[in-house]
């Protein structure tokens, strides 16, 4: 569950673009992105997750960033 973990990155959420967690659950990679600056639901998108424009999420069998 990814509740809350926007509130990990505390103010240095502001010092970058975009800020990712990711998870590895279940064979699956979850991954949550947020930003005050970009639109991270396009991102999520691209990879067939959803959200809005601060929080967003998807999940690959891969790792996608490294």
């Amino acid at each position: 569950n990814s509740d809350g973990f926007s509130q990990v990155f505390g103010d240095k959420i502001n010092d970058y673009d975009v800020c990712i967690l990711w998870s590895y659950i279940d064979g699956r990679y979850v991954y949550s992105i947020y930003s005050t600056k970009v639109d991270v639901s396009k991102i999520a998108e691209k990879y067939s997750g959803g959200g809005h424009f601060g929080a967003a999420g998807f999940s690959s069998t891969e790792l996608l960033f490294k």
